[in-house]
């Protein structure tokens, strides 16, 4: 029997953010929305993740920490859990959140004008936000504000490009490659034992996001050439 050829990777469609796109559609957004890139930005984690921390549990106001159990990992033998000493503009961000007005335990909310019986139904709190309305909420301002408009839809950076965004912002930043990798929850053990405290312990692992963007040269985004390749292999799972 003849061997079945392996299907290549298909190669990332979607282009990614330049800063002057990222800012337009930044500076369009409503409140909630706008913590919601700021806290993607900062924190490196994706948007399924954002959704679903609780305030009450995962946010400590008073160390500044925000503990995190990465989806995708629910399932592997050793999940992912974070546990991510928050740097001042990611504590800015979550905080925004936290004093928003709204009553609502998550970290990622709003409060709708309308809503049916079933989406109510299909979320957690009245006023919390789903990955998907998240998406679409975020390509909606993009579409408006017309930024990647001479793209094709399907081609234009959504909101889980952010994440990468974010990975080259701490490049250009001077963060090390492991520091990066540690904090999107893709660390080795090698990379635990020079980068996270408590490494010895199985969960959570302790990281920091530091990011800040006081600094950084934030023109010539070169997505072929800035990045090292652990990094470029990062920022393409990265997005969805």
């Amino acid at each position: 029997m003849a061997d079945i050829e392996r299907r290549k990777p298909e190669r990332r469609k979607r282009a990614r953010h330049t800063w002057d796109g990222y800012l337009a559609i930044y500076e369009a957004s409503p409140q909630w929305l706008k913590n919601a890139q700021d806290a993607a930005l900062y924190s490196l984690q994706r948007r399924g993740d954002l959704v679903s921390i609780n305030i009450e549990s995962q946010v400590d106001i008073k160390a500044k920490t925000l503990r995190v159990l990465q989806q995708k990992s629910r399932n592997y033998d050793a999940p992912v859990y974070l546990d991510i000493a928050m740097g001042d503009e990611l504590y800015k961000a979550v905080m925004a959140s936290v004093w928003s007005g709204i009553n609502c335990p998550y970290l990622v909310h709003r409060r709708p004008l309308r809503s049916t019986k079933s989406e109510r139904e299909a979320k957690p709190h009245p006023f919390a936000v789903l990955p998907d309305y998240l998406s679409k909420a975020y390509s909606k301002v993009r579409d408006e504000v017309g930024c990647y408009n001479h793209l094709p839809k399907i081609q234009r950076p959504g909101f889980h490009s952010i994440r990468a965004l974010g990975i080259w912002l701490y490049h250009r930043a001077g963060y090390p490659d492991d520091y990066v990798m540690a904090l999107a929850g893709h660390a080795t053990q090698q990379m635990k034992a020079r980068y996270i405290e408590g490494h010895e312990k199985p969960e959570p692992v302790k990281v920091s996001a530091g990011l800040s963007l006081s600094g950084i040269d934030l023109k010539d985004i070169n997505w072929e050439t800035d990045l090292s390749k652990p990094l470029k292999v990062l920022a393409d799972s990265s997005e969805g």
